[in-house]
C-alpha cells in the first residue's frame, strides 16, 4: 500500500511537471530518494519476514513428530474399537491425555532431546491410561497395535509385513508342504506372495524339510534361530513365519518381538 500511495504520487508530479527538466527539480528529486528508501526499506522488512517464517517452520518441524505420535496412538485406539464398541474414546478425552502428559515430559533446552521426552511420555501415559480399560485379551492386542503403528510409519515395517498379521490368507489351491496342515500352507502362499524377503519360502523348506521340522516341532520355537533365513529377514518377519507356522506361539513371539 505504501509503495502504492509512492508510485501515485511519483505520476501525479511527472504529468505536473511534463515539458519541464526534471533533474533541475529538486522537489521532484527528494520525492525519488523518499521513494527509493521507502522500496529498499519494504525490501528489508519483507525478507526480515521470509527469514522469520522459515525460522518458524524449521522450529515447528522440530515437533511435527510429536503430532503424529499423538495421531498414530489415536488410531490405534479406534482400532481396538472395531472389536469391542465399548472401547471407543472421545477425541476430546484423547486430547486432554496427551496434553497432560506432554506436560509430565521431562525438561530439556535442546530441542532434540526434548522431543524424545515428549515421545516417550505420551506414548508411555496414552497406552497405560488405555490399558486400564481394557480386557486382558485386548491388552496384548493394543500394545501391539501401538508398536505396528509407530514401526509402520518409521519405515522398520512395511505395509505388506502388518497386512500378514492381521489379515487371513487367501484360499491356496495348492499345499506346497506336504507336511503342514492347510491353515499353515496357506499363510506361507500369503508370505510367499507378499513379503520379498520369503518368496521362496515354500521351495526352500522342502529342500531342507529335516531342519524346518525339527524347528516347528520344538516347544518353543521363537527361542531357536530360523532355518536358512534367521540372518535374511527382520525380526518382524520372523514372528510372521511363527503365527503362520506356529500360532499357537504368535502373542510370545510378539512379546519377544
Amino acid at each position: 500500500i505504501v509503495l502504492s500511495n509512492c508510485e501515485k504520487e511519483l505520476l501525479k508530479c511527472l504529468l505536473l511537471r511534463e515539458g519541464t527538466r526534471l533533474l533541475d527539480d529538486g522537489g521532484l528529486m527528494e520525492m525519488l530518494s523518499a521513494t527509493k528508501e521507502k522500496a529498499n526499506e519494504i525490501a528489508d522488512r519483507l525478507q526480515s519476514c521470509t527469514d522469520s517464517n522459515l525460522k518458524i517452520a524449521n522450529a515447528r518441524d522440530q515437533y511435527r513428530e510429536i503430532a503424529v505420535r499423538g495421531a498414530l496412538l489415536y488410531v490405534a485406539i479406534t482400532d481396538l474399537s472395531d472389536v469391542r464398541h465399548m472401547y471407543q474414546v472421545s477425541l476430546r478425552q484423547f486430547i486432554s491425555e496427551f496434553k497432560s502428559a506432554m506436560h509430565q515430559a521431562q525438561p530439556n533446552p535442546y530441542p532434540p532431546k526434548r522431543v524424545l521426552n515428549i515421545l516417550d511420555s505420551v506414548t508411555d501415559h496414552i497406552h497405560t491410561c488405555m490399558l486400564r480399560g481394557y480386557y486382558s485379551p485386548e491388552k496384548h492386542v493394543f500394545s501391539v497395535l501401538v508398536v505396528l503403528h509407530i514401526q509402520q510409519y518409521s519405515g522398520q515395517i512395511s505395509k505388506e509385513d502388518v497386512d500378514c498379521l492381521l489379515k487371513s490368507p487367501p484360499v491356496a489351491k495348492d499345499h506346497p508342504i506336504s507336511w503342514l496342515g492347510v491353515d499353515e500352507n496357506e499363510h506361507l502362499k500369503m508370505l510367499e506372495s507378499e513379503v520379498k524377503e520369503l518368496s521362496h519360502i515354500t521351495s526352500t523348506m522342502n529342500h531342507t524339510e529335516h531342519e524346518w521340522r525339527a524347528w516347528h516341532q520344538h516347544s518353543s520355537p521363537e527361542d531357536l534361530a530360523l532355518p536358512v533365513f534367521e540372518d535374511h529377514i527382520s525380526p518382524f518377519q520372523k514372528v510372521l513365519i511363527i503365527h503362520a507356522l506356529r500360532p499357537d506361539r504368535t502373542r510370545i513371539a510378539c512379546d519377544k518381538w
